[in-house]
């Protein structure tokens, strides 16, 4: 017994308590408010067949085409990309074929390109969802060709 004018020593019981609150209460703020910090919150760009993204643009993907990667990202417009490597010889006719006339209206490629031809297609073939089409062809040697196809609403 503690006699009298001395106190007994406090339970650092509540002390535990108290600190384990405020830990796990700033512990879930955090939580929840990492990826408005960290991440970008409004990007919401995920892993398509490669065919959708062709079809989008108004076209076909073409025969041979081979190391595919395809996105989509929407969120007030949608742009849908690929990119893949086809045969070099077989360019020209998968161009004619799913963009009907777009070769004609090549531009000339600026040296930021990087690229061997570029198409800015500003009318798609008709039953494309896409409102804009821009494809690069950069030829990585005799037998391949590299795409990549950006397709967009505006």
């Amino acid at each position: 017994m503690a006699e009298e004018g001395e106190s007994e020593p406090e339970s650092p019981l509540w002390k535990w308590l108290a600190l384990t609150i405020i830990v796990g209460t700033l512990g879930g703020m955090l939580w929840l408010i990492k990826p408005y910090v960290l991440d970008d919150p409004f990007d919401n760009t995920s892993e398509v067949p490669c065919s959708a993204v062709a079809a989008f643009a108004g076209g076909e993907l073409p025969d041979g085409a081979s190391d595919g990667r395809c996105t989509e990202r929407s969120w007030t417009d949608v742009q849908m990309q690929a990119s893949f490597r086809m045969p070099r010889a077989a360019v020209a006719g998968w161009l004619d074929s799913s963009f009907p006339g777009s070769r004609k209206r090549d531009r000339e490629p600026t040296p930021s390109c990087g690229c061997d031809l570029y198409l800015d297609i500003q009318s798609p073939p008709t039953g494309a969802e896409a409102a804009a089409v821009q494809i690069t062809v950069v030829y990585e040697d005799s037998d391949t060709a590299f795409i990549r196809l950006t397709a967009f609403t505006v």
